[in-house]
Order: C-alpha cells, then sequence, then structure tokens
C-alpha cells in the first residue's frame, strides 16, 4: 500500500467531488462550502479557489483546456476558468 502523497484541507465543509484534470496533474475538488479549488497535484498547493456562492455538487474538466463547470446545489452552474 502507497503512503498517503498530501492531504488537502482548505475547505470548511464536506468535499462532495474531485476530479483530475486530463493530464493528472491538477485536482479540481468542490464541497458543500460553496467553493472550487484546484490543486497542484505534485505539491499539493492550491493553484487557484473559486467561491461559487452555492454547495458544489460536481466538478467537471472541459476536455484539456484549463476550465471546469461546477454543478450547484442551487440548480446552477457555474463555468470557471483558470486563464488569467
Amino acid at each position: 500500500m502507497k503512503a498517503v502523497l498530501h492531504r488537502l484541507r482548505q475547505h470548511t465543509d464536506g468535499v462532495m467531488c474531485v476530479e483530475f484534470n486530463a493530464d493528472g496533474s491538477l485536482l479540481a475538488s468542490g464541497s458543500s462550502d460553496g467553493k472550487v479549488i484546484v490543486w497542484n497535484v505534485h505539491d499539493g498547493v492550491p493553484v487557484r479557489k473559486f467561491n461559487c456562492g452555492a454547495g458544489v455538487e460536481e466538478v467537471s474538466w472541459r476536455g484539456d483546456k484549463l476550465e471546469l463547470a461546477a454543478g450547484l446545489a442551487n440548480s446552477k452552474v457555474a463555468l470557471l476558468s483558470l486563464k488569467k
């Protein structure tokens, strides 16, 4: 059995969903706290945080792009971009 690589601890409520991007270098986590946090898998450091205003129930990356969609508890979808 392998050791735990990182413990990602910046959400303040239950994590409802996680998904790796296409190349596995980033992980998006969505939480009941209304946030999506995108993590660097190699060092466990947050790359970007989004406040979606409602609990996040689903996250999905857009192919190999730096964009993702978050399905929210208020029946809305937030489209998020890591591009600056």
